[in-house]
């Protein structure tokens, strides 16, 4: 299962792309709305938890968050990557 997010005319710095997956970390755009910077942190928690991988890339005034996740269709996962 692939599955990618893309913000059009978003782009972020080097430095916010390390720091995303931290918990509670929002850029300095973010402060004031609504969030409380777990969402991303949360994401990778699971993808990981069933044995998927997630990345962030930013570039061309783009912003996507891919999600590759195993076939599971039998039903089993047969080996989670639980690093965090």
């Amino acid at each position: 299962v692939l599955l990618k997010l893309q913000n059009v005319a978003k782009t972020l710095s080097e430095e916010d792309l390390k720091k995303l997956f931290e918990i509670r970390f929002r850029t300095q755009e973010a402060y004031g709305k609504e969030g409380r910077g777990i969402g991303l942190t949360v994401t990778k928690a699971l993808v990981l938890l069933l044995g998927g991988k997630i990345t962030l890339e930013s570039a061309n005034d783009c912003f996507t968050v891919t999600v590759k996740l195993p076939d599971c269709s039998g039903g089993v996962l047969t080996k989670p990557n639980t690093s965090i």
